[in-house]
């Protein structure tokens, strides 16, 4: 349970990122992938960040998975790279790294248990 929590933190830190200037709050469409315990297999979650810009560059929300995850997230936007903690319900945080992908509105990264993660804007 706590991985998946973990998992779910990052894709929402995920969302964060893809919001770039001017175009800050709303939702976000987030995708994370991580390893499963099983070797070999990977688990695929989907879930949706609905974001505030509370100061320019700072973002608050909620982020909400396809496992019935959710939690309380923050985010810092410094040009194209966002870093975001999201605090779980369990007391557990995870922390996101992303990047903005070059001449798109999509923020691809990681988060700290190396799952890949991935947002974009629906209809940017």
């Amino acid at each position: 349970m706590r991985k998946i929590a973990l998992i779910a933190a990052a894709a929402l830190v995920s969302a964060c990122a893809n919001q770039g200037p001017g175009n800050n709050a709303g939702d976000w469409e987030v995708s994370t992938l991580c390893l499963s315990e099983t070797p070999g297999e990977e688990v695929l979650f989907r879930g949706i960040a609905e974001l505030d810009e509370v100061q320019p560059n700072v973002f608050v929300g909620r982020y909400f998975n396809n496992f019935r995850h959710a939690g309380n997230v923050k985010a810092n936007l410094d040009g194209d790279r966002l870093s975001a903690e999201i605090n779980w319900s369990n007391g557990n945080t995870t922390t996101v790294l992303l990047q903005r992908q070059p001449g798109t509105n999509t923020y691809v990264g990681s988060d700290n248990t190396n799952c890949r993660v991935r947002a974009e804007r629906p209809g940017a």
